[in-house]
């Protein structure tokens, strides 16, 4: 944190710069791409990496990483863009597998507090509700703003660092979550930490005395909502000095120092590679301030601006690259997209990217709540009126009595959206019977992950097997096959144990040839002995006879 003497230097800075930005508003460089046409290159690069490119948007291998940093920025960034996709079916495998994690004693993450956040931030984009998202094994709801933010039972918030406090007071901000009296976090002790973590030159970093331009950039983002506020916090900054300032001033010496680090191209150069996400992280937190990239005189070096910088990292099949001179990356091109998802939403002149509030009624813009707008064009609103349609109920109908595992996924998202839809009502019994095939698929999804490890602790390697083992293994093929051809596919030692079971019946083939041909040796042998006895007795009979006869 800067003390008072650095904080007068920096505001005078900050005046002359904006008394030198009047003569260059008008000379600032607009956006050289079209931003809809970037934003789509973007979404085809993904469906290509997705290994469909004409699939929907949320389809295949990205609705299988939902819950994981892979799985969650772009549906972030389609929500906030207001493009239309299957939300419902990726809320309801993300619900999937954070009610799995959380039969876990650490949950989500045992260290990691961003994966409450970032998962929460999702739902909201997506139109679902963070504070009620799936039930515990013991069936309370789950609160992913409180698990994640002020009802840390696992580590504390600040246990990883300034990106647990600057995502958990984003999380926190979201829809303005109020905290309860007891809760052992409150917002001003989260304030206060950011504040105290601020760097002699302004700006923020991880570790070190060094602003780095994404940690400075966060950490402007997270405090973007309380910029007006009169409040003055005293503390006791990193180097030991008692400090005393309001939220607004610290955040006009942190956009000093971040002006500072950009480079001629726009751009910024973090551990010693100019790079694509500072750029995005500096346009989210501009845009979260009310400052526009394009045209603030700060950011404009050379005649580029945050987003020419941003654009130089644009690669020709859509995607973006860490680098300019890289190949297009998963960050690079989820960071980028919810980066313009800012910016649109800033042109249209509705709220910041992870402002999840409803936006303000005027002319253009209507939002209501849970509403998502299209922002890339002329600003229409897309209410997220979920209805239950012929095409769900035809998915529906065509379900089989007895389900298998791969009806999960349709399951799911049938579940989710008649939960969400406005005529769910008019379904209950459809949830009811989806509930009971939900139930149903968990006990196969359970029976096939006994199996596999009784497999794996008592029976592999399979080299070893013994006669022993005879029963373990016709036992667990009965089970097996109890399971559709479908599920036991899903076994990863069925065809094993099959052959095992056939070794099994050669070793026991081979013990009963084994033992007849012995039985039957035992019993010649036998034979042959009572015969040479018999003639042995006859002979010792006729012995006896010649000698009485000779007497």
């Amino acid at each position: 944190m800067v003390n008072a003497e650095m904080t007068r230097k920096s505001l005078a800075l900050l005046t002359a710069l904006l008394l030198l930005g009047t003569q260059f508003r008008f000379a600032a460089a607009q956006p050289t791409s079209d931003l809809s046409a970037v934003i789509d290159g973007i979404i085809a690069w993904q469906k290509a990496e997705n290994g469909a490119p004409n699939a929907a948007l949320l389809s295949g291998k990205l609705l299988a990483q939902a819950g994981s940093s892979a799985g969650d920025w772009i549906p972030l960034g389609l929500g906030r863009l207001g493009m239309e996709a299957d939300y419902p079916a990726y809320r309801a495998v993300l619900r999937a597998n954070v009610e799995t994690r959380y039969a876990r004693a650490e949950k989500l993450d045992k260290q990691k507090a961003t994966e409450w956040h970032r998962i929460a931030l999702a739902v909201l984009a997506t139109g679902g509700d963070p504070t009620n998202f799936g039930k515990t094994s013991d069936g309370k709801s789950i609160n992913l703003i409180a698990d994640g933010v002020y009802r840390r039972d696992i580590q504390s918030l600040g246990a990883q660092g300034l990106n647990g406090l600057i995502w958990g007071l984003i999380a926190l901000d979201a829809l303005r979550y109020e905290l309860p009296p007891d809760a052992a976090l409150q917002r001003e002790d989260i304030l206060t930490e950011l504040l105290r973590a601020q760097t002699q030159d302004g700006g923020f970093s991880m570790e070190g005395s060094a602003a780095d331009p994404d940690i400075t950039a966060m950490v402007l983002t997270a405090l973007a909502p309380y910029y007006n506020s009169e409040k003055q916090y005293s503390y006791q900054n990193k180097y030991r000095e008692q400090v005393t300032q309001t939220v607004r001033a610290a955040v006009d010496a942190a956009l000093i120092c971040l002006s500072a680090m950009q480079t001629d191209t726009g751009g910024f150069v973090a551990w010693g590679t100019a790079n694509a996400e500072s750029c995005a992280q500096a346009i989210i937190a501009l845009c979260a301030l009310g400052i526009d990239p394009a045209n603030d005189a700060r950011f404009l070096k050379n005649g580029s601006t945050l987003l020419d910088g941003l654009l130089r990292c644009r690669q020709a099949d859509g995607g973006f690259a860490h680098t300019a001179q890289g190949a297009s990356g998963t960050m690079a091109s989820e960071q980028a997209l919810y980066a313009l998802a800012a910016l649109c939403r800033f042109n249209g002149g509705f709220r910041s990217l992870f402002d999840f509030r409803p936006e303000m009624p005027d002319e253009g813009n209507s939002g209501g709540s849970g509403a998502i707008t299209d922002v890339r064009g002329n600003g229409k609103v897309l209410q997220l009126r979920v209805i239950i349609n012929e095409a769900d109920l035809a998915q529906y109908r065509s379900l089989p009595q007895n389900v298998t595992m791969q009806h999960n996924a349709a399951v799911l998202r049938l579940c989710e959206k008649i939960r969400t839809a406005e005529n769910g009502a008019d379904y209950g019994d459809m949830l009811a019977d989806l509930l009971q095939k939900q139930q149903k698929i968990q006990e196969i999804q359970a029976e096939i992950e006994s199996i596999n490890a009784e497999i794996l602790e008592k029976l592999y390697p399979f080299d070893g097997i013994r006669a022993a083992d005879k029963e373990r293994v016709a036992s667990l093929l009965v089970r097996a096959a109890a399971l559709s051809e479908e599920d036991r596919a899903l076994i990863s030692g069925h065809e094993d144990l099959l052959r095992a079971q056939t070794r099994l019946d050669t070793m026991a083939r081979s013990i009963w040839i084994f033992g007849g041909t012995f039985t039957l040796c035992a019993l010649l042998a036998l034979l042959f002995l009572l015969r040479i006895r018999k003639k042995r007795a006859q002979k010792r009979s006729e012995q006896l006879q010649y000698e009485e006869d000779e007497d």
